[in-house]
């Protein structure tokens, strides 16, 4: 007789390759930056009286990578900008002419302060272009998530939880407001 498993073991047997699926297709789509949403995929499979679920979770901006901005929006938020910037590596350097005025102050702490000053003006003004090219231009969706769950992996997780309970299941995979 086959070794026969539960709902609960052949969802957590499938939270792996949930995972896998969903960091494959952010590198696919090249989302990967310095890997926070890459990192942040999570699956777990919990039971809740009679119902047994399994609950994919990651940072909150997939929506946006999934679905896009749309073109005439609002600005993304200046620290989620900051954050970009800092994620892909965007330096962020002073001007020459900045640079000699700087040079010309007596103080190594005075000049340290004015340094850092102008690198975050600097930054928030890169900060503010960005956000505004977003909100003018919008962002393209990848469907990232969309691509992973149609690599079959949801059609393998019926097949098999159809043999661990013995009849027809019908999976729904609904978005849930984690606000």
């Amino acid at each position: 007789m086959p070794d026969i498993k539960s709902p609960y073991q052949v969802l957590k047997e499938f939270e792996q390759e949930f995972i896998h699926a969903i960091q494959q297709s952010i590198d696919n789509n090249d989302r990967h930056a310095r890997g926070g949403l890459w990192q942040s995929v999570k699956a777990q499979t919990k039971i809740y009286g009679q119902a047994v679920v399994m609950e994919i979770s990651m940072l909150d901006y997939w929506k946006y990578v999934e679905e896009g901005r749309r073109r005439g929006g609002k600005m993304p938020p200046q620290q989620a900008m900051l954050n970009f910037i800092r994620d892909r590596g965007i330096k962020v350097e002073l001007s020459k002419s900045k640079k000699a005025k700087i040079k010309s102050l007596k103080s190594k702490r005075i000049k340290k302060a004015v340094k850092q000053i102008s690198v975050e003006k600097k930054a928030k003004s890169l900060a503010f272009v960005l956000g505004r090219s977003i909100a003018k231009k919008g962002i393209k969706p990848t469907h990232f998530l969309q691509e992973a769950l149609d690599t079959g992996i949801v059609a393998d997780l019926k097949s098999e939880l159809l043999k661990a309970v013995g009849r027809e299941i019908q999976i729904e995979i609904k978005n849930v407001n984690t606000d």
